[in-house]
């Protein structure tokens, strides 16, 4: 096994993707460390998730390279939604970007400050409070969908960035795999890729992290000088607890809630073909916005459909309450489309496989004062990217995110390539000068 590399990332799924590509591309050697197969029993749907991706228009896109709109589109294969996002409350049924939205918010006494809520209008989002939850209740959706810290009510509004709800929104469909091509990929550009592999122990030089003792095809330690950790403290432990405390001495911080995903098909696809494929059921604008009061569907094709619920982490696994979330959601869906039925092919993987096989949730959502009280270890080194420093799921949030771990590693790249210079300007210095009681020639 090489040994040192100047990035070692350690990630699940695609989080560690756009970074390691990326570095790669800057110049440094990289190396990722796969352990999706480790953290619990589930498929590739379960990871794509219902976030989707909000884009800039045309004209104000911040193109970021693998870093941004281009890993969305390209790499995860992400289609907008005609008439952007879809959201289908009490009254009736609304899109951010369809031709007559501006005289739909006006005929549902909606606040319309939401429709200018774009990429490089949302910076002061301050005034846009002020107004009644009633007739701006799509604001504070904007704050809580797809959170990581979750509120016991809608009343959320400023507590963190909102979503750009009239950018076009975007969203993908669960392909057969996204990681593995993703991973093979990076092999071919040069990053050392780990996969799958297991945790098995840190070793550490002072306060720096020196190496990730693994086990797979290729086990040993892979060093580097710098490390990026994409796990949660939860994730970290799941894939060996001597990890887990050397990073997360405190413990693991557990979720609150999370979002689960079941799978069915329309009995008779034409009674839904005019629903958008992504959209947003809420029954009771004023009740919180979890179990069957809120869930989203994506439709795929041959009149598969995903249904996404936000529940109680502890009652992921308990089959009565899972299995009656199911049903409450399905009796929405035939009440507002008469004739529209879903008949379950697969419960959540939470009840489908033994406990222990289970593992952390794919999407948790953290209760604020309990996140607050996680203990990182303070690693020189080491920089956090996962679900517990991000503010939200979706892709552009995450790949914000991503950029700023990368700018830390290329401003310290930039140095570290002084230093090497340095040091190897001095060895041939050191090298050619004569040695001391030898004459010079």
């Amino acid at each position: 096994m090489e040994t040192r590399a100047d990035v070692v990332i350690v990630s699940v799924g695609l989080r560690g993707i756009p970074l390691a590509r990326s570095l790669r591309r800057d110049g440094l050697s990289v190396a990722l460390v796969d352990v999706t197969s480790e953290v619990g029993h589930w498929d590739e749907s379960d990871w794509e998730g219902l976030f989707g991706c909000f884009v800039p228009d045309k004209g104000a896109q911040m193109d970021h390279g693998e870093l941004g709109v281009d890993f969305v589109l390209r790499d995860l294969g992400y289609r907008e939604q005609p008439g952007g996002l879809a959201i289908w409350a009490p009254d009736g049924p609304i899109q951010m970007r369809a031709q007559d939205s501006g005289e739909m918010f006006h005929r549902k006494q909606m606040d319309p400050a939401t429709l200018n809520w774009k990429s490089e209008t949302i910076q002061n989002t301050s005034q846009w409070g002020k107004s009644t939850f009633k007739t701006n209740w799509l604001g504070h959706f904007g704050f809580w969908f797809g959170t990581t810290s979750f509120d016991d009510h809608p009343d959320t509004w400023g507590r963190r960035p909102p979503l750009p709800l009239a950018d076009g929104f975007h969203f993908g469909l669960p392909s057969v795999s996204l990681l593995a091509p993703a991973l093979q990929e990076l092999a071919r550009e040069g990053v050392r890729v780990y996969s799958p592999a297991k945790l098995v122990d840190l070793s550490f030089h002072g306060r720096l992290v020196d190496g990730i003792e693994i086990a797979s095809e290729r086990s040993g330690v892979v060093s580097g000088h710098r490390f990026v950790w994409m796990l949660t403290s939860e994730e970290s432990y799941r894939c060996a607890s001597r990890v887990g405390e050397g990073l997360f001495p405190s413990g693991p911080l557990e979720s609150q809630w999370c979002w689960l995903r079941y799978r069915g098909k329309w009995a008779d696809a034409n009674t839904v073909a005019a629903l958008p494929r992504h959209l947003v059921w809420i029954q009771d604008l004023g009740l919180p916005w979890t179990h069957a009061n809120c869930f989203v569907t994506q439709k795929h094709v041959s009149g598969i459909v995903d249904c996404f619920c936000l529940v109680p982490s502890p009652q992921r696994i308990e089959r009565s309450y899972v299995l009656d979330v199911g049903r409450q959601v399905a009796a929405v869906i035939w009440d507002r489309v008469p004739g529209a039925t879903v008949e379950w092919l697969k419960w959540p993987t939470e009840v489908l496989v033994p406990l222990e096989e289970v593992g952390p949730p794919r999407f948790p959502v953290f209760e604020p004062r309990q996140q607050q009280k996680l203990n990182r270890a303070n690693f020189r080194n080491v920089a956090y990217c996962n679900p517990e420093t991000w503010r939200r799921y979706d892709w552009a949030h995450q790949l914000e995110q991503t950029r700023s771990v990368q700018r830390d590693l290329l401003a310290w790249w930039l140095k570290e390539l002084v230093r090497r210079g340095e040091a190897s300007h001095k060895s041939r210095g050191e090298a050619s000068s004569p040695r001391k009681g030898s004459e010079p020639s």
